[in-house]
């Protein structure tokens, strides 16, 4: 048996094996581990038997607690704090960049602040800032539009879900020719 995990801090999904023994059903947080020392927490979105190859996976440590689930709410209150002073600490720099999104691992150790920009950033200010605001170890994230969309969620031209924010682990390429097919022009609706 496997089952399908989303990586709820990056929107990511992977197929990962049972552990044994183990009473996870649909549902239900996992605490992971997704390397160089962090954990994390995923949602296991369905069991399913079929076998997929996963590069670089996280490993399921355990089903999470009721203190881990209130450990989870916790950090979801500060990565909301954190991020309104992301965005004050970004204008404060003058710097052309736009939040996106800030998480905090599990085991409270490291704090990732994703954005978006048009160009590279020297941002080695706003870290120094920033670390000593969050006493985390920063780790600044810039990403694209399509990742952006991923993470920030909404509906498609079809009113449903965007399909890269539900289940597409693998976002290809994109030629000009499908983007004017759908009619969606990049457009700036912050």
């Amino acid at each position: 048996m496997f089952i399908r995990i989303n990586y709820l801090r990056k929107n990511q999904f992977y197929d990962l094996p049972m552990p044994v023994n183990s009473n996870i059903i649909q549902g239900n947080f996992v605490i992971l581990d997704v390397g160089e020392g962090r954990q994390e927490v995923g949602k296991v979105v369905f069991v399913h038997d079929h076998e997929t190859k996963e590069h670089d996976a996280p490993t399921i440590l355990r089903k999470a607690t009721e203190e881990d689930v209130r450990q989870i709410e916790h950090l979801a209150q500060e990565e909301r704090t954190a991020f309104s002073m992301f965005i004050k600490k970004v204008k404060q720099y003058g710097l052309d960049m736009k939040p996106v999104s800030v998480f905090f691992s599990f085991d409270g150790k490291h704090a990732d602040f994703v954005f978006t920009a048009e160009s590279r950033i020297d941002f080695r200010d706003l870290v120094k800032d920033l670390a000593g605001t969050v006493k985390k170890r920063i780790f600044l994230q810039q990403i694209g539009d399509r990742d952006r969309a991923a993470m920030l969620d909404g509906c498609g031209s079809c009113g449903r879900k965007l399909c890269c924010s539900t289940f597409l682990t693998d976002r290809p390429p994109v030629g000009m020719k499908v983007v004017r097919k759908q009619d969606i022009f990049a457009k700036d609706r912050d």
